[in-house]
C-alpha cells in the first residue's frame, strides 16, 4: 500500500457495508463463507501509477462452511497517517472456530495434521518501520492432533507422535507467545517454552524439550 493523502485519482474517506457475505474458494474447490458480516473501509485512495492506499479495513463475521455456523472471526487494520511513523496495526480475534470447516486455509502450514478442535485466538500486531511487536494467545479445545508421519525431531528426541499424544490429553491447550524481529525474519519468543510447561514430561529435561522442539517451530 502507498500513502499521501490528496495525491489519488480516486478517494474515499470511509465506507461502511453491513450484512455482507464474503467466499473464499481454495483452488481444489474447497470454499467457506463469511456471512452477516459488518465491513468499515477508510481512507481508500486508487490511483494508476500510485497504486492503492488503504488506511483503515475492519472486519467482523460469522465464518460458514456449507451453510453451517463454524466460529467468528474479527479482523481490524489501521495505518499510521502520512508524516508520522510507517506504523500498521494488525487486530485478529477468532472465536470457536471450527479447525476441520477451514482446513484448507492452514492445512500445509502446520508440522501436524489437525483431525478436530476449536480455536480461539487474539492476536495484536504492531509494525513500526518493518520492525515487528506482536502478542498472541491462543486456546485450543476438543481437539485432536496427528503427526505427519513418524519423523524423530531434532537428535532424536521425542517424537512428533508424542507432542501430538501429550497435547491430546490437555483440554484446553492454552498457549502465549511473541512475535518480533522484522518483516523479513520474523522471530518467535515464548512458543516453545509454553508449550514444554504444558507437556512437562516427566522423565526428560524440558531443555532437551524446547531445543528438540525447534525444528517443527523455530525459536
Amino acid at each position: 500500500f502507498k500513502t499521501g493523502a490528496g495525491r489519488y485519482a480516486i478517494q474515499v474517506g470511509s465506507v461502511a457495508i453491513s450484512d455482507l457475505s464474503i467466499k473464499l474458494k481454495s483452488q481444489d474447490g474447497r470454499e467457506i463463507d463469511i456471512d452477516k458480516a459488518n465491513v468499515k473501509i477508510g481512507r481508500l485512495g486508487i490511483d494508476p501509477e500510485l497504486g492503492l492506499q488503504l488506511a483503515r479495513f475492519d472486519l467482523a463475521g460469522v465464518v460458514a462452511n456449507k451453510g453451517v455456523a463454524a466460529g467468528r472471526v474479527e479482523f481490524r487494520y489501521n495505518q499510521a497517517a502520512a508524516g508520522k511513523d510507517d506504523k500498521s496495526v494488525f487486530y485478529i480475534k477468532l472465536k470457536d472456530v471450527n479447525l476441520d470447516a477451514v482446513r484448507f486455509i492452514y492445512e500445509d502450514s502446520f508440522p501436524v495434521e489437525v483431525v478436530k478442535g476449536m480455536l480461539d485466538l487474539d492476536s495484536k500486531t504492531n509494525i513500526v518501520n518493518g520492525s515487528i511487536d506482536s502478542r498472541n494467545s491462543l486456546s485450543l479445545s476438543g481437539h485432536e492432533l496427528k503427526a505427519k508421519g513418524m519423523q524423530l525431531l531434532s537428535g532424536g528426541f521425542m517424537p512428533a507422535p508424542m507432542i501430538c499424544e501429550s497435547l491430546n490429553k490437555i483440554n484446553p491447550v492454552k498457549l502465549n507467545f511473541a512475535i518480533t524481529g522484522t518483516i523479513d525474519k520474523p522471530e518467535f519468543n515464548g512458543f516453545l517454552k509454553s508449550l514444554a510447561d504444558l507437556i512437562k514430561p516427566s522423565s526428560q529435561d524440558v531443555t532437551k524439550t524446547v531445543g528438540s522442539l525447534q525444528s517443527l517451530f523455530g525459536k
